[in-house]
């Protein structure tokens, strides 16, 4: 697979696919991070809480 360097802040992705980091495709915004993070972070602390 291609991949190329983010040019925010030159991490590697893939080529035709959103970057991991910054959720940007082509210079947009297209998957809110923030939200993902706090999603994970909810999930993680319920499972920790859960005990598993």
């Amino acid at each position: 697979p291609a991949v190329t360097m983010d040019k925010n802040t030159n991490v590697p992705h893939l080529r035709h696919r959103a970057s991991l980091v910054t959720g940007q495709y082509k210079g947009r915004v297209v998957i809110d991070m923030q939200a993902k993070l706090a999603k994970k972070t909810k999930k993680d602390k319920l499972a920790k809480k859960e005990g598993r």
